[in-house]
Formats: structure tokens, C-alpha cells, sequence
């Protein structure tokens, strides 16, 4: 699991709801989507419970510590890559 990565809640309240990783714990990893779970709040959820997808933050829309992005872009990037 890497940082940026975007995966999908297989299991509890928010299943089927895609995040993405901001930061890796071993066998755990906090995740975000900027509706529900804000940057400023993130989620430590077990990787067991999420599926990984092959798709990636850009590098130019993020910064090494996420500073550039806001939960607004958030929102929007994870909307347009659903569609």
C-alpha cells in the first residue's frame, strides 16, 4: 500500500466509498476523501478492509505532504476518476 493510492472500503460504514492513503502504518493506513472524511480528520482503517485499485494521485497535484491539496480538489478528483 503507497501513499496516493486510491482503494475502496470493502467492510463497515463507509463500504463502497473510495479514499485515498495519506499515510502508511504497517498493517494499518489512514485514509481521506474530503466529503466525509477531511484531511484534517483522517480515517486509520485496516488494510485487510480496503481494495487497492491501480490508480494514483498525480504527482503534480499533491505535494510530498499534501499541502497543496484541499478537500475540495479532493472531492473533485475522486468524483471524476469514479466517472
Amino acid at each position: 500500500m503507497q501513499v496516493g493510492r486510491i482503494v475502496i472500503s470493502k467492510s463497515g460504514r463507509d463500504k463502497d466509498n473510495w479514499f485515498v492513503v495519506i499515510k502508511v502504518e504497517d498493517q494499518f493506513v489512514y485514509i481521506v476523501d474530503g466529503k466525509i472524511r477531511k484531511l484534517e480528520n483522517p480515517k486509520k482503517k485496516n488494510i485487510k478492509h480496503l481494495q487497492k485499485t491501480n490508480m494514483f494521485l498525480k504527482l503534480d497535484e499533491i505535494n510530498k505532504n499534501f499541502e497543496a491539496l484541499t478537500n475540495k480538489k479532493l472531492k473533485k478528483i475522486i468524483l471524476d476518476l469514479k466517472h
